[in-house]
């Protein structure tokens, strides 16, 4: 048997065009139908952004789900936090996800004009 990994980031990645939304009872659908498809992961949105989407992965978190994993988007610090302080790593923890995925963004700051 072949075991197969897919990933989605629809509800953060591809809602962040101006305009772009979706109700949480959509959310909910859309969650059910990456389920019911077999995927393992669906990255519910960006956790510190808002209390939309906060409400948003804690609802999803509470789904009766399969296959699927819900995650949290976040980054590992913002450019004046510490570790200790990372707003976003704080709100992935209180989203009550199992799984938080993390961007770390770095550069050389010698090379910026």
């Amino acid at each position: 048997m072949n075991k197969w990994f897919a990933y989605d980031t629809t509800l953060r990645d591809g809602l962040q065009e101006n305009g772009r939304e979706i109700t949480l009872p959509d959310a909910v659908c859309f969650v059910q139908k990456l389920d019911d498809m077999g995927f393992s992961w669906c990255e519910a949105g960006f956790a510190s952004a808002g209390k939309e989407q906060m409400e948003r992965i804690k609802t999803l978190v509470d789904l009766d789900l399969k296959n699927t994993q819900i995650t949290a988007f976040g980054r590992t610090r913002g450019k004046k936090e510490t570790t200790e302080n990372a707003r976003d790593l704080s709100a992935i923890l209180e989203s009550g996800v199992k799984t938080g995925t993390l961007v770390g963004k770095t550069r050389d700051r010698k090379s910026v004009v």
